[in-house]
């Protein structure tokens, strides 16, 4: 089952803010030297359409899977997929700036599993409160959470 992803308006400010900025500073070279030749305005200007194609890539390609045995998360070439049997903890959280986040918000829910690389994933579903009822129904292991309430 796919899930959509919100985004914010907030994540479209840091994305292209950080996408603009990047390009100013990859393209300084083409306005600061003067004595560029066309071959060096190729090369550089390809690192920054290759750059920028990146950027829509993880921008685009945010997706959230709840298979048969385990949740998968993808943001462009990085993804995750955990096993709905390693889940320890699933909670809504505002922390959205760190970590492994393949998420479009700066509120969304992170799960908890034992071998993440930063302890959890942070995702941001369209509709929070169903995502977690839909993942605690296929994790009976930890209905006893503190997300009892949901």
């Amino acid at each position: 089952m796919r899930w959509k992803v919100r985004r914010d308006r907030g994540y479209w400010y840091m994305i292209i803010g950080a996408t603009l900025l990047c390009n100013v500073l990859l393209s300084l070279p083409l306005w600061l030297d003067k004595s560029l030749t066309s071959v060096d305005w190729f090369i550089i200007s390809s690192i920054l359409f290759i750059f920028d194609l990146f950027m829509l890539w993880i921008i685009f390609g945010i997706r959230y899977e709840l298979r048969e045995k385990s949740l998968y998360a993808r943001c462009g070439p990085f993804w995750c997929n955990v096993p709905y049997e390693n889940i320890t903890k699933i909670h809504p959280t505002d922390d959205m700036l760190m970590g492994f986040r393949p998420a479009a918000a700066l509120h969304g829910v992170e799960i908890h599993y034992p071998n993440a690389i930063f302890g959890s994933v942070k995702l941001s579903p369209e509709n929070e409160e169903l995502f977690i009822q839909t993942l605690l129904a296929k994790c009976p292991h930890i209905q006893n959470s503190e997300m009892k309430h949901f």
